[in-house]
């Protein structure tokens, strides 16, 4: 998205909300004051502080100042996050949901056995069949679907779009706007079935899906 408008924003803004890359360039205009930050949060933490956003992350840590409160969230917290969070706080506190709790309440967990081939085109193929099958014969409102590759993702769109079904993907090959297009159709319902990648694994707010499959 456009780097000016945000900075035009961002100068009168009382909480910011962005990925490292962005809020850094911001700081660097001195479109934000670091140094009146008191709350530092880190949501999807153990994403944050892979390589490839942890020098940004570090980078803006630095410019806050040394009286602040840091809240990190996450759902998985492996042993490399827990030393790494560890950095950015003193004194810290540690919530943890019981592991042995049923966190998601009223979600039911399915599998369905797919047949095995050599050949890349023909396993795809078996796929995309289980995937009508189990389009046409389960229930739901809307349906999130998950593939490893935005090139798949947008190629099983258009095969469901041949087989009569209101679908579109979201995927990082698209711009940004498009990206957000395709969110909202979701969100007003316009679309019944979204293919996606991992782009949108985490926090995605769509109040009628009901049914996700995952890895096509």
């Amino acid at each position: 998205m456009s780097l000016t408008d945000d900075m035009v924003k961002a100068k009168r803004c009382h909480i910011a909300v962005g990925t490292p890359g962005r809020i850094r360039a911001l700081i660097n205009a001195k479109n934000i004051d670091a140094k009146s930050t008191r709350l530092f949060v880190l949501d999807e933490a153990d994403k944050l502080m892979e390589s490839a956003f942890r020098s940004d992350l570090t980078w803006i840590f630095n410019q806050l100042p040394a009286h602040k409160q840091v809240i990190a969230l996450s759902a998985t917290y492996p042993k490399e996050l827990e030393n790494m969070v560890m950095k950015f706080m003193t004194n810290s506190e540690h919530v943890q949901v019981n592991p042995e709790s049923n966190v998601l309440l009223g979600v039911s967990q399915f599998w369905l056995s797919c047949p095995s081939s050599h050949l890349p085109n023909v396993q795809s193929d078996i796929k995309f069949k289980l995937l009508l099958e189990i389009l046409n014969k389960v229930s739901f409102s809307q349906c999130l679907i998950f593939s490893n590759y935005s090139v798949r993702a947008e190629s099983i769109c258009e095969k469901l779009e041949a087989n009569g079904w209101p679908v579109m993907f979201l995927a990082g090959i698209m711009d940004q706007r498009d990206r957000l297009r395709a969110l909202q159709s979701l969100k007003q319902f316009s679309c019944r079935v979204l293919i996606t990648t991992d782009l949108s694994a985490r926090g995605i707010d769509a109040a009628n899906v009901n049914v996700g499959k995952n890895k096509v």
